[in-house]
């Protein structure tokens, strides 16, 4: 939400209310809201949390970070961007995110049982380490 590929600022809209209570916590795999100090300061920037994040959750300058959406598949996808150089806020290679989309709960649930299956599909690899010695 904060740049172009090119690094230039982009035009946003006007900031939204932050609506921190709404009973949802900066969990692992949550989308929430970025802003300044400002409580009501949130424009289009976000984030998502890779692990979880209870300080956001606990109010500050009249307010919270708000969660408004949850990645229900792709963690391993975020846990990799995560893990690139960086330069500050910034990843020294741009990422950017193609596509996203609200679906229904029971959608999330086939995703993620889907997303099960084929994990336990893969084969396991070969253990590298000896066995326990007596």
């Amino acid at each position: 939400g904060r740049y172009p590929p090119d690094g230039s600022r982009k035009p946003t809209r006007a900031p939204i209310k932050n609506e921190w209570q709404n009973g949802l916590k900066n969990d692992r795999g949550t989308i929430s809201m970025a802003r300044t100090a400002v409580a009501d300061s949130g424009t289009s920037q976000f984030f998502i949390n890779v692990y979880p994040n209870p300080p956001l959750d606990q109010h500050n300058h009249g307010a919270a970070y708000a969660v408004f959406g949850k990645a229900v598949t792709g963690l391993k996808t975020i846990d990799t961007i995560h893990g690139q150089p960086a330069m500050g806020e910034r990843p020294t290679t741009p990422v950017k995110v193609e596509s996203a989309k609200r679906i229904s709960a029971d959608d999330a649930k086939k995703l993620i049982d889907e997303e099960k299956q084929a994990a336990a599909k893969k084969p396991v690899p070969p253990s590298t380490t000896a066995p326990n010695q007596p």
